[in-house]
């Protein structure tokens, strides 16, 4: 009867401790943020439906992007929701729309980019913060 209560103590105390971060991914006219909440829901990570009840927000920024919409350039913010505080970034990643890719959206491309390659680790530090 001791080994339960203390199981079921221990249970409780370790979900109320280790409690999960949620995050907000910042909407975008263009749509081009999917493939961020599509990895964050592959990594098990909760995602807020609002901003003020999530941990963190990320912003899906794109800086570069050709007159003729072939070509792309853009990162991930990540921020404390309740500073405001850039917390990391992602590194500057390229995409570029052509027949090899089925002529995806550039912008989509770049998101694609940092989702399979940085954001995991990115995530990992965040969590440490």
């Amino acid at each position: 009867m001791k080994k339960l209560l203390f199981l079921m103590f221990l249970v409780i105390a370790s979900g109320s401790i280790y409690a999960q971060k949620s995050y907000y991914v910042e909407k975008t006219n263009k749509r081009f943020e999917q493939p961020i909440a599509d990895k964050l829901v592959a990594l098990n990570k909760k995602i807020a439906t609002s901003k003020e009840t999530s941990n963190y927000t990320i912003q899906c920024i794109i800086e570069d992007h050709s007159s003729f919409k072939s070509s792309a350039k853009g990162y991930i913010a990540i921020l404390d929701t309740k500073t405001g505080n850039v917390i990391s970034k992602s590194e500057l990643a390229k995409g570029v729309c052509n027949l090899f890719n089925g002529y995806t959206n550039s912008r989509k491309m770049v998101m694609k980019k940092i989702a399979k390659r940085y954001l995991g680790d990115i995530l990992m530090l965040v969590e440490k913060y």
